[in-house]
């Protein structure tokens, strides 16, 4: 029994199998869709958050490229992954902590991360960084910190 009680608004997440230690690499491939959620600001130089829920459709950046893309403006980790679209959609400010989900060909929904940061939002060549739950390291920080 988790140490919590789940009604209409907590639920359960399926979380992503973990990758193998040292490789660096996201269990979800470059291109795959993911589904970003939140409440932030609907345009960069906005300082209003939205009214309802919002939600972009992203693609996997690979993390090479993520980390080439980023390299003069910060380190993208092994604990990071990218997402982002050419149609100028993404996580922006005020999203931070909410979910990165993929839904498999079986209908099934995971939660592969959680929006950290990006360069303004939904610039092309700067897609939105996420915690990438699929990292071994990040799981026992989550496990340590929520007890389950």
């Amino acid at each position: 029994m988790p140490p919590f009680d789940l009604d209409q608004t907590r639920a359960v997440v399926r979380l992503p199998e973990l990758s193998a230690g040292g490789d660096h690499q996201n269990t979800l491939s470059a291109g795959a869709w993911v589904l970003v959620s939140g409440w932030g600001v609907e345009k960069e130089d906005s300082d209003r958050p939205a009214v309802s829920l919002r939600k972009a459709k992203l693609r996997v950046v690979n993390h090479i490229v993520c980390r080439l893309l980023y390299a003069t403006v910060s380190v993208i980790s092994e604990h990071m992954m990218c997402a982002g679209s050419a149609s100028g959609r993404d996580a922006c400010s005020g999203d931070s902590g909410g979910p990165l989900v993929h839904t498999d060909p079986m209908n099934v929904t995971t939660q592969y991360g959680v929006v950290s940061f990006g360069r303004g939002c939904g610039h092309m060549y700067h897609p939105g960084v996420f915690t990438n739950l699929a990292d071994k390291s990040i799981r026992l920080y989550v496990k340590t910190v929520s007890g389950i």
